[in-house]
């Protein structure tokens, strides 16, 4: 009896000593559902077109224009005065530069005398035809053309003034291969002297009715002995078969011949005077532009690049 009491007791505290475990739900966190905000454009983004390009008009000028200056020169008392040939269609912005012919007048006259011959009007055709480049034509006056040559600053003024304010100014390449001086009658005795005495700045040389300054001819002999023989300029001479200095210009022709100096000589018919230079203008141009070395297109040729 006591066992089966014992047993009863014993099962009944195993029973209080398990319980049945209490279950705790888990709750699952919810998972938020995404706002994003509504975007509305303020600007329209469509690209706008691009602009159509207009090319640029062809040039249709057929005449060039000129300008006159004046600058301090020194070492001139004074200023120096020169009239600026400018070719069509001129442009500041071209890439090689324009070659530049400096063209000096005669005793008694100015630089308007070369547009009175016809320049412009002859630098204009030729240009228009293709048988010479654009250029620019630079001609300064020498208004004390009675002083002695040897006395007178205008030379200076033009090599140590002028040609640096050109080249400085305008649209210019500077390489002397693209740089010529030239002259009637006394302006012809200036560039030989002004050309040969700085012969690393002018590729050419052109005499026209030269006199010859006193003592050129024994000069001669000094340039051609201070000038390399392959950096000598090109040098063009003419008269008329009527010219009072033909003789004086004969002289100096032969002397260059018995030198062994390279150069054009060119006796033809007239005088001394305005209707000779006016005659021979274009064979002038055409002379000059032939040492630039232009065939066609001058916007293709770098000028820069010839000459020495």
């Amino acid at each position: 009896m006591n066992r089966i009491l014992a047993l009863i007791l014993c099962l009944g505290i195993l029973a209080g000593c398990t319980t049945a475990p209490s279950i705790i739900p888990v709750l699952e966190t919810p998972t938020p559902t995404p706002i994003f905000p509504t975007f509305t454009p303020t600007q329209d983004f469509t690209p706008a077109p691009l602009p159509t390009l207009t090319p640029l008009p062809a040039c249709t000028e057929s005449a060039g224009h000129t300008e006159t200056f004046s600058i301090p020169a020194e070492p001139l008392d004074g200023e120096l005065e020169f009239i600026v040939y400018y070719p069509p269609c001129y442009r500041v912005d071209i890439p090689s530069g324009y070659p530049v012919l400096y063209l000096l007048h005669g005793q008694g006259s100015s630089a308007g005398l070369w547009l009175k011959l016809g320049l412009a009007e002859t630098a204009d055709a030729l240009i228009a035809a293709g048988e010479i480049p654009p250029l620019l034509v630079v001609m300064p006056t020498e208004k004390d053309y009675l002083e002695n040559p040897f006395e007178s600053d205008f030379g200076a003024a033009v090599t140590g003034g002028l040609v640096p304010w050109v080249d400085a100014g305008l649209p210019v390449c500077s390489g002397r291969g693209s740089r010529a001086i030239g002259g009637l009658s006394r302006g012809a005795c200036w560039a030989l002297n002004l050309g040969l005495d700085h012969w690393e700045t002018f590729g050419s040389i052109g005499g026209h009715s030269m006199p010859t300054f006193y003592g050129d001819i024994t000069r001669l002999n000094g340039w051609v002995r201070d000038i390399p023989p392959d950096e000598f300029p090109r040098l063009w001479l003419d008269i008329g078969d009527r010219d009072p200095y033909l003789k004086s210009a004969a002289g100096f022709e032969a002397r260059l011949t018995e030198l062994g100096v390279t150069h054009e000589w060119h006796l033809w018919s007239g005088g001394h005077d305005a209707g000779y230079w006016g005659a021979h203008l274009e064979e002038y141009l055409r002379w000059y532009a032939a040492g630039w070395q232009i065939s066609s297109g001058f916007e293709d040729c770098d000028i820069c690049d010839l000459g020495k």
